[in-house]
This record gives structure tokens, C-alpha cells and sequence, in this order.
């Protein structure tokens, strides 16, 4: 079974600090999301279930870390979809991120089984910034 994540080239306007992340390989996968209101909510799911749930508030200056951060690993240039060159993996780690700050700076990208520069960097940086350490 194969997830797709559409995503709206209208965004609403004034969207600021949201946080999406999520990424799974044959089940189960995890996601993490912040909305601009800073409040976080961390899923485990497998097959559809939900296995585990969690909404946290999440403090301004781990929100201003984490963009700082951001900057630091350059993500800004990152491409909008990561996947072999040569090959096409159909069981492989999934893999979405969105982030829209309130400087205006806006990433969306994906990938399967294939990665940016400082993927794992950014994993780490998710996990702090939301407190878990499932992602």
C-alpha cells in the first residue's frame, strides 16, 4: 500500500513556523507535526491504526533553534524529491518534509530511500524540537 501526499500549490497566506514531517518503510511509520499556533503532534501509525499519539506545546525558543538550525544545514536548497538515479525502489523508507517560517523562507521535499546532505542532522533536530525520539 503507497500513501500520497498531495500538496496544495495554494497555500493559505500567512502561514508561519509549520512543521511537517513524515516517513515510513513497509509499515509502520511515524509523523510529527506544528501548526502555527506551536502546538505539535507526534502519531505513530501502522496500516492506517493509530498506535500512539501524542500533542505537545512546543516553546518559542525551540521553534527559533530549530529555524536557526535550518539555516545552519541549508535545507533551503534542498530538491523538492530525493530518489535514485537509476533505480526505482518500490519497498523502500518513504520519507516528506514541509516547513514554512515567518521570514517567508518555505521548503517542501520527499524522497524514497535517497537523501539530502544532512538528512540524519535534520532527523535529529525533528526529534528535539518535539521532544520524541521516534522519528
Amino acid at each position: 500500500m503507497i500513501n500520497f501526499v498531495l500538496i496544495d500549490e495554494n497555500k493559505p497566506q500567512g502561514l508561519e513556523n509549520v512543521i511537517s514531517f513524515s516517513q515510513f518503510s513497509m509499515y509502520p511509520g511515524n509523523s510529527a507535526h506544528m501548526n502555527n499556533k506551536n502546538e505539535g503532534t507526534i502519531i505513530k501509525w501502522d496500516f492506517g491504526n493509530v498506535e500512539y499519539e501524542k500533542k505537545i506545546d512546543i516553546p518559542d525558543h525551540k521553534i527559533l533553534t530549530f529555524w536557526d538550525l535550518m539555516d545552519e544545514l541549508n535545507v533551503w536548497k534542498w530538491k523538492s524529491h530525493y530518489s535514485h538515479p537509476e533505480y526505482q525502489i518500490l519497498d523502500g523508507h518513504e520519507w516528506q518534509l514541509e516547513l514554512y517560517n515567518k521570514n517567508g523562507k518555505t521548503l517542501e521535499t520527499a524522497g524514497s530511500s535517497y537523501y539530502p546532505k544532512n538528512f540524519k542532522k535534520l532527523k535529529k533536530h525533528l526529534n528535539y524540537l518535539f521532544s520524541t525520539n521516534i522519528l
